[in-house]
């Protein structure tokens, strides 16, 4: 592939080479730094190769340093050169010195921008290498680099990179590596600004070579500005196109690939639509839109025709557009020279029509040929085996034939691959391959049956997902699909991960489901075949839904899935309410809907503008139909509701009633101006969408919108406030504002704790931010970019988490809040443009900052002096601000290259005097021959790196009066020699000269260097070193690795008295000096690899701070006698290297730590005790080991023991003498069973671990363990008691004895005062606690779970700190004094057996919800129960409860009570009105037999359930008093009437009297409440409904089901102008008054088994919007003349009617009939009209027919007739003959 390899390079001269080698390095757009065994093979591999595929150069090591160049030196000149660095870490990367040192050289270069990819690893343990999976590599470099400086360095890098945001791969995790890597590559594009490759897929074969040979023949043909690919679907021709594409992308500085040209095409205005896609594509600066297609025509030839442009159109067919469409989007005026159109079509027909074109010269066609069968082969076993020599050897046949069944289509064989992907039975192979045998030549037919073989093998669920798709759900968000299915209880995103896996379907850029044609095709294929074989339509889509709606042919009752829309400019009215199963619909303004609400079933809802898909920009002038959304059914099952575009003005108030909506998408919705106050109510909205729409205000209740996560209000221009409410949007984490035109953030802002993003920018009237803005604990990022804020609030500083922060353009801003220095982990600040005239000065105290723009802030003219302070600035951007210059401080910002900013200084002065007060200066690389001699006046210079300067030969003389040079770095450099006044330096600390390769001795004067603490040489030429080395008495660290030309050190080496760390490994030293002793202050020496060096100088036992040695690969083979001495060094490791093993005991006594863990000791000597410094033992898992010496109460200083899992069997007596031990770790000592007498004298013990060991008891002495903490005691089942003398331990806090044999605790165990937690878990012998357990002031935690405790004592309630609701059920009785439980806000005490609640309960006064559901002893509640002020919630459901307390009035914040079930419970008392704050009262199935009169004064009222209170006879009085009672359930009480005063329940909503067999009448006040919307009556005693019942104007549903003592409707009736459901069914009902035909809305009408109805009133026919009746049973005996108005009847039911004989004449006007049911009846034929029934099935009802019908128009579209029951005359002739 083209860009796989660099090109080869000729050749170069050194002076070429030398002038262009950095410039080389400069191409690069990324540096991939990687642990080469780990990933260089695979993922760094595939990386480096879609890297190239994608139009980028990124540097590899393997692939970009050319034999012979130094290593290091192109990898740091790559990095310093490149703008992006990949750092792969992997489990060995901390191994690698290579790989820290790239790491270090990008951290540390400001220019590079570091993207970390944690492979197998996670960034945890990058931050912390010493552990985790880095931890062996780290550690082996550590031994490298023993106490250096270096490996702290290291650390600190690690830490850093660990902290910066990148990827996570690991093997546990389902992500495939491919789509790590494709993440990886689109960053990288978009952060170096590429365009971007196209996907051209998985296991593509066979394709790169076809575009190579295009290219060439393109090459050839000079003038070709069309290519054309040609060829049947499937073939391949989408993916060659995007593979030329991207071949080709970089050429052009224009390119657009445009896909299913033919798909946009089709669609209403579908070629303005392709136009403005070209437009958009081709031209990104391009303001302005299409809205015509010639005027778009001229635009695009205009546009394009002044540039050289790439253009793909994917998938054009020869009948799209009208009058040959192509014209008006491609011709030749379009193409200047140069420039490439690429045409993908299945028929060549479309290139012939390209009538602008020269055919001959200007288009190209190609004919696009099927895969030939190696390629076949390898594509099918990539997909079935994940690669082409992976095939199993029983498979290789098989793969051969099914390869050639496919036909060489790459679609065919793409999904039979996938399909046998991991299968390993051999029957499924053969069977595919049969099936596939059945068509050799693949037309599109065999190539249905082939792809439906995928589809065969997949399981139901994933079917009619995959048909839901292929149907209706292209181009849409796979979100939302997700969301839809996953509500009806489907394995949603399993299964779409699972289709994709089947490469069935696709996810696009977008995150919308797609599919390839063919498989579209197949899916709606699949789709009318089972339509056709189970008569049951469940899925419609665009073209043939529309047809069908129109004609209304065919029952759609069962449809689940709805695509319809018109592409012409009539409407078509659409009713969906008979669709009882419709989950998505998915429909356009053209389609008017007439119903008043939507189907409960719905849970996807489009209905956007006809011109618009899901993504597309509104225009203004959409279409102005969709005015109101219908209305959303109590019961509804809504997750999708996407109005995007509409033109609707209002969301009814019962959108509150979708109660599952997730997504709702009102974006354009420009005319939606407020939303319904029930808007609150959708608890489980997520996502809300109302962008671009006409919202001015938000109601209170959107605060209430407790699930949502995201809202987007950006550019809602009227929108100037948000509610109060606004602030209690808790998991609210996205906000967009910008372009609104908000003024002010509500003070309840702050309380957003879960924001993250907000975004007002261009909000140009909001001048300033709420003072509680400072709460937005979360928030990361923060947009005010060109908004009106004109200053930010004090409290600004305490966005403790603020990391971006973009103010870019806020001209009325002027100054920052002094707490702005406050935001500890702000890195980015945009403030470029604005009005800022000063940053204050705790700007410094930004710690983390890491980018600053102020350009063109003109006002700002300095900075303040605290700007020194930003330690982790690396990016600053001032051009065009007023800062002229910087102020002191500016030199010690360590991050940033001042280098740039020189320019900035009020004046330049000589070469150096600008550098005079430079502290720092950094020269690294710079191709400089020499300093000036001027250079030694820098007199502040500290810190000099010149490092990799190679042709810097040497320093200038006067370099020694660079007095105050404190840290000089050359290495790398061409230095030769150091001049001899380098001496003079007299405050010279660090000195760097490693890999000075023509450096071979050091100047006399050297010596003087008095306070030089660091030298560092390894890799240098050094020779010798001179005798003045002994003179550096202050030198700490020497780093001489890799000279291999040093053969000694000097004689007065050991006059360097602070020297701490010598590394001399593999250098050439053959031998120490004997004044090597004299180094008293070293504390590491490393000598591996060298290999000359044979001994160690006798002094070399001298060495009194010597702790580490590294000889590893030396020739050291023995130590002399004075070795033992060393103190400080841990000799065990050396015992190998030693003539002989010295005394055992003696070279241990200046250890403070020894570890002898897993060693087979089996003593240790009596000499042991002399360890007089000891202070941590480690004899953990020493088996053999079973006892101590009697001198081990000597070791003084002892302060951790580690004996667990060792043998030891018993403690000498001595060991209480160990005054310092603190923690003893003796768990699974199997042998020990007890401890001695002396163990309580260790006063400092703090913490012992006996877990699992054999003890049997602790000694009486145990309680002086004053200072004891923690004793864990688990699984010891010996032990069966504790001393008395335990509760003696004060400080004792947490006691494990859980699975121990204990039995009881001691009566002293309350003297615990300290105790915080106890575990007697599963302790079975343990069945009560101590009296004195409720004296342990501070135990919050006791867990006694499978314990045998079964009560506890008395003074259990006394435990202040216990929550003691956990153990109520071990009480005899409920507490008495409940002082306990004052703080509890909540207490539940359901099921528990407790029988009455002290006295003192009432004192618990934060309690605010009490639960004693099923308590059925508690029978009362104490009369202080009236003083539980902040009490809420009430549920006594259930219990005992016989009376409530007179005090129970005073419950002033009470909201809801729920006494159902009460049995006992029969009245309330008087006080029970105060009750002002009641909400919710339920006494269902109580045995409440009235209401106080009080009971009329609970003002805030709103439902009341009182549902099978057979007791309650009648309602008092004061009940029509309850002004905000809005629902009311009397069903199955014993209610006999109700009050006069009933009628003032002005907000009355929903009664439910049903089955109230004594109830039969209203008041005549009844017809006064005017909110009533639901009645049911079902099966009451009800005779008669009063007059007044007409002024019911809101009532919807009456349902007076089965009451058979109500024989007629009042004549007011006619005026319910609302009601739009009656049922009648089964009661005694007569006749209907005349008024009935006045329900201009009634849609549903049930008068089944109405026995007393005989007929229906003459208005009947006016009823125009009625659309089912149902009179099956009744005796109604005629239908009335104007029956035939009911213009939108569609469903007759009147079987069963035997009284019925016939239909009236005009019956045959029904236009929208299409069910009737007449089975029963008495009607034995039918009228003429009847044949006009446009929409109903004839052919069922001939029989009734007196003869055949004249006229046969309606039988035109019949294909099948079955007249062999008709009975007519005509009929019966044509049988007969």
């Amino acid at each position: 592939m083209e860009g796989d390899v660099r090109p080869p390079k000729r050749l170069r001269t050194m002076e070429e080479t030398a002038n262009t080698k950095t410039d080389e390095f400069a191409n690069y757009d990324v540096f991939i730094s990687h642990r080469g065994p780990d990933t260089k093979t695979g993922f760094v591999g595939f990386l480096y190769k879609d890297l190239v595929a994608a139009g980028l150069q990124p540097f590899l090591d393997c692939k970009s340093i050319d034999i012979g160049d130094d290593s290091w030196e192109c990898i740091e000149h790559a990095i310093k050169r490149t703008p992006l660095a990949l750092v792969v870490f992997s489990e060995s990367f901390a191994r690698s010195e290579w790989c820290l040192r790239e790491l270090h050289v990008m951290l540390h270069t400001p220019s590079v921008k570091v993207l970390p990819v944690f492979y197998n690893v996670r960034p945890s343990e990058v931050r912390f290498p010493e552990s985790g999976r880095l931890k062996d590599g780290f550690e082996k470099l550590a031994s490298r680099h023993h106490y250096d400086n270096i490996i702290e360095q290291w650390r600190a890098d690690l830490d850093q990179a660990s902290k910066i945001m990148g990827w996570e791969h690991s093997a546990a995790d389902r992500r495939l590596e491919v789509d790590l890597v494709k993440s990886i590559v689109g960053k990288v594009c978009e952060l170096a600004q590429k365009p971007l490759p196209l996907d051209v897929g998985e296991y593509v074969v066979g394709v790169e070579q076809v575009a190579v040979e295009i290219m060439e023949i393109l090459d050839e043909k000079k003038h070709v500005l069309v290519l054309g690919l040609w060829g049947m679907g499937g073939i391949g021709k989408s993916t060659l196109a995007r593979e030329l594409y991207n071949r080709m992308r970089n050429k052009f500085p224009a390119r657009c690939f445009i896909e299913d040209v033919t798909d946009k095409l089709s669609e209403a205005g579908g070629i303005v639509k392709v136009q403005n896609r070209i437009l958009k594509g081709l031209c990104k600066n391009e303001s302005g839109v299409i809205e015509d297609k010639s005027q778009g025509k001229v635009i695009l030839e205009e546009r394009l025709s002044k540039t050289k442009v790439l253009l793909v159109l994917d998938d054009v067919h020869d009948e799209v557009g009208d009058n040959n469409g192509m014209y008006y989007w491609m011709s030749r005026k379009m193409l200047a020279k140069g420039s490439m159109c690429i045409i993908t079509s299945r028929n060549s027909r479309v290139f012939g029509k390209m009538n602008s074109f020269d055919i001959n010269h200007e288009v190209f066609i190609h004919n696009v040929q099927g895969l030939s069968n190696v390629d076949s082969m390898r594509m099918f076993s990539s997909f079935a085996f994940e690669g082409y020599w992976t095939v199993k050897q029983e498979f290789e046949e098989l793969v051969e034939n099914i390869s050639k069944a496919c036909g060489g289509v790459p679609l065919v064989v793409k999904i039979c691959g996938s399909l046998l992907k991991q299968e390993e039975n051999v029957k499924i192979w053969k069977e595919v391959l049969e099936k596939l045998n059945t068509g050799r030549i693949m037309d599109q037919r065999n190539i249905f049956d082939c792809l439906q073989i995928s589809y065969n093998f997949l399981n139901e669920e994933l079917q009619e997902m995959f048909l839901d798709i292929a149907c209706v759900l292209l181009g849409k968000p796979k979100d939302w699909a997700i969301r839809t299915w996953s509500h009806h209880h489907m394995s949603s995103t399993l299964g779409v991960r699972t289709l994709i896996e089947k490469a069935l379907v696709t996810v696009n850029e977008f995150g919308c489901l797609s599919m390839h044609d063919h498989l579209r095709d197949m899916g709606r294929e699949i789709s009318r075949k089972k339509r056709i074989r189970e008569g049951v339509i469940r899925r419609l889509w665009m073209p043939e839904s529309l047809t069908l709606l129109k004609r209304n042919e065919e029952s759609l009752d069962n449809l689940q899935t709805l695509m319809v829309s018109n592409r012409h400019a009539s409407y078509i009215d659409l009713d969906v309410s008979h669709m009882k199963n419709l989950c998505i619909m998915i429909c356009d303004s053209s389609i008017n809907l007439v119903v008043q609400s939507l189907p409960k079933t719905l849970s996807w809802f489009d209905w956007v503008p006809k011109t618009l898909s899901w993504f597309d920009w509104v225009p203004e002038n959409v279409d102005k139909e969709v005015k109101i959304l219908p209305e959303i059914p109590h019961v509804n099952n809504l997750v999708i509701l996407n109005l995007k575009g509409s033109n609707i003005e209002t969301l009814c108030a019962s959108i509150g009633n979708a109660s599952t909506l997730e997504v709702m998408n009102l974006e354009y919705t420009r005319n939606l101006c407020r939303l319904p106050d029930s808007f609150g109510g959708l608890k489980n909205l997520e996502d809300l969408n109302l962008s671009y729409s006409g919202i001015r205000s938000l109601p209170e209740s959107f605060g209430e919108l407790s699930n949502l996560e995201s809202l987007d209000m950006g550019s809602c221009q009227g929108l100037t406030s948000l509610p109060n409410s606004f602030g209690r949007l808790q998991k609210l984490q996205h906000i967009n504002l910008s372009k609104s035109g908000i003024q002010s953030l509500p003070v309840s802002f702050g309380g957003l704790r879960n924001l993250e993003v907000l975004n007002v920018r261009l909000c140009r009237w909001l001048t300033s931010l709420p003072d509680s803005f400072g709460r937005l604990q979360n928030l990361r990022d923060l947009s005010l970019s060109e908004s009106g804020i004109q200053c930010l609030p004090q409290s600004f500083g305490e966005l403790n988490n603020l990391e971006s922060l973009y103010m870019g353009s806020c001209q009325g801003l002027t100054y920052l809040p002094h707490s702005f220095g406050r935001l500890q982990k702000l890195r980015h600040i945009y403030l470029s443009a604005s009005g800022i005239q000063s940053l204050p000065e705790s700007f410094g105290g930004l710690s983390n900052l890491e980018v600053l723009n102020v350009s063109l802030c003109q006002g700002l003219t300095f900075l303040p002096e605290s700007f020194g302070s930003l330690s982790k600035l690396c990016s600053l951007t001032i051009d065009g601000s007023g800062i002229s210059w910087f102020p002191e401080s500016f030199t010690q910002l360590k991050s940033l290259d001042l280098c740039k900013f020189y320019k900035y200084l009020s004046r330049f002065p000589h070469p150096c005097e600008h550098l005079r007060i430079q502290k720092r200066l950094d020269l690294a690389f710079l191709p400089v021959r020499s300093l000036p001699e001027s250079f030694g006046g820098l007199s502040n210079l500290e810190v000099l790196n010149v490092r990799l300067c190679r042709r810097l030969t040497s320093l200038p003389d006067s370099f020694g009066r660079l007095q105050n040079l404190r840290d000089i770095s050359l290495s790398g450099s061409g230095i030769q020699c150091l001049p001899e006044s380098f001496g003079e330096l007299n405050n010279l600390e660090l000195l760097y000269m490693a890999s000075c390769r023509g450096l071979t001795s050091l100047p006399h004067s050297f010596g003087r260097l008095q306070k030089l603490r660091h030298i560092y040489l390894s890799g240098s030429a050094i020779q010798s070193l001179p005798e003045s080395f002994g003179g550096l008495s202050n030198l700490e660290v020497l780093n001489v690795r890799l000279c291999q030309g040093l053969t000694s050190l000097p004689d007065s080496f050991g006059r360097l008295q602070k020297l701490r760390h010598i590394f001399l490994s593999a250098s050439g030293i053959q031998s120490l000096p004997e004044s090597f002793g004299g180094l008293n202050n070293l504390e590491m020496l490393s000598v591996s690899l060298c290999r000359g060096l044979t001994s160690l100088p006798e002094s070399f036992g001298s060495l009194p701070k010597l702790c580490s040695l590294t000889i590893d690969g030396s020739g050291i083979s023995w130590f002399p006698e004075s070795f033992t001495q060393l103190k400080s060094l841990d000799l065990c490791k050396f015992y190998k290297y030693l003539s002989r093993f010295p005394h055992p005991c003696e070279h241990l006594r200046i250890q403070k730590r020894l570890d002898l863990a897993f060693l087979p000791v089996r003593s240790l000597p009596e000499s042991f005790g002399g360890l007089s410094n000891l202070e941590v033992l480690n004899v953990r898992l020493c088996r053999r080991l079973t006892s101590l010496p009697d001198s081990f109460g000597r070791l003084q200083n002892l302060r951790d023991i580690s004996l667990s899992g060792s043998g030891i069997q018993c403690l000498p007596e001595s060991f209480g003498e160990l005054n310092n031990l603190e923690l003893l770790y003796m768990a699974s000592c199997r042998g020990l069973t007890s401890l001695p007498h002396s163990f309580g004298r260790l006063q400092k013990l703090r913490h012992i671990y006996l877990s699992g060991s054999a003890i049997q008891s602790l000694p009486e002495s145990f309680g002086g363990l004053s200072n004891l903490e923690v004793l864990n005691v688990r699984l010891c089942q010996g032990l069966t008691s504790l001393p008395d003398s335990f509760g003696r331990l004060q400080k004792l806090r947490h006691i494990f004895l859980s699975a121990s044999g204990i039995q009881s605790l001691p009566e002293s165990f309350g003297g615990l005062n300290n105790l915080e937690m106890l575990s007697v878990s599963l302790c079975r012998g343990l069945t009560s606690l101590p009296e004195s357990f409720g004296s342990l002031p501070k135990l919050c935690s006791l867990t006694i779970d499978g314990s045998g405790i079964s009560w506890f004592p008395e003074s259990f309630t006394q435990l202040k700190s216990l929550d003691l609701c956990k153990f109520y059920k071990y009480l005899s009785r409920f507490p008495h004094p409940c002082e306990h439980l004052r703080i509890q806000k909540r207490l539940d005490l359901a099921f528990l057996p407790v029988r009455s609640l002290p006295e003192s309960f009432g004192g618990l006064s934060n309690l605010e919800v009490l639960n004693v559901r099923t308590c059925r002893e508690l029978t009362s509640l104490p009369h202080s129960f009236g003083s539980l002020n902040k009490l809420r919630d009430i549920t006594i459901a259930d219990s005992g409860i016989q009376r409530l307390p007179e005090s129970f009035g005073g419950l002033s914040n009470l909201q809801v009570l729920n006494v159902s079930l009460c049995h006992e419970l029969t009245s309330l008392p008087d006080s029970f009105g105060r009750l002002q704050n009641l909400r919710h009262i339920n006494f269902s199935g109580s045995r409440i037999q009235c209401l106080p009169e009080s009971f009329g004064e609970l003002n805030n009222l709103e439902l009341l359930y009182m549902a099978s209170c057979r007791g309650l006879t009648s309602l008092p009085h004061s009940f029509g008093r309850l002004q905000k009672l809005r629902h009311i359930y009397l069903s199955a009480s014993g209610i006999q009437s109700l009050p006069e005063s009933f009628g003032g329940l002005s907000n009355l909503e929903v009664l439910n009297v049903s089955l109230c067999r004594r109830l039969t009448s209203l008041p005549d006040s009844f017809g006064r409440l005017q909110k009533l919307r639901d009645i049911i009556f079902y099966g009451s005693g009800i005779q008669c409904l009063p007059v007044s019942f007409g002024e019911l104007r809101n009532l919807e549903v009456l349902n007076v089901r089965l009451c058979r003592r109500l024989t007629s409707l009042p004549d007011s009736f006619g005026r319910l102008q609302n009601l739009r459901d009656i049922s009648l069914s089964g009661s005694g009902i007569q006749c209907l008054p005349e008024s009935f035909g006045e329900l201009n809305n009634l849609e549903l009408l049930y008068m089944a088994s109405c026995r007393g109805l005989t007929s229906l009133p003459h208005s009947f026919g006016r009823l125009q919007k009625l659309r089912h009746i149902y009179l099956s049973g009744s005796e109604i005996q005629s239908l009335p003349e104007s029956f035939g108005g009911l213009s939108n009847l569609q469903v007759l039911n009147v079987r069963l009617c035997q009284g019925l004989t016939s239909l009236p004449d005009s019956f045959g006007s029904l236009p929208k009939l299409r069910s009737l049911t007449v089975d029963g009846s008495g009607i034995d034929w039918f009228p003429e009209s009847f044949t006009q029934l446009k929409s109903l099935d004839l052919c069922k009802f001939y029989k009734y027919l007196i003869r055949f019908p004249h006229r046969c128009e309606h039988l035109r579209i019949q294909k099948n007739l079955n007249l062999h029951f008709c009975e007519c005359e005509v009929c019966q002739s044509l049988l007969e003959g």
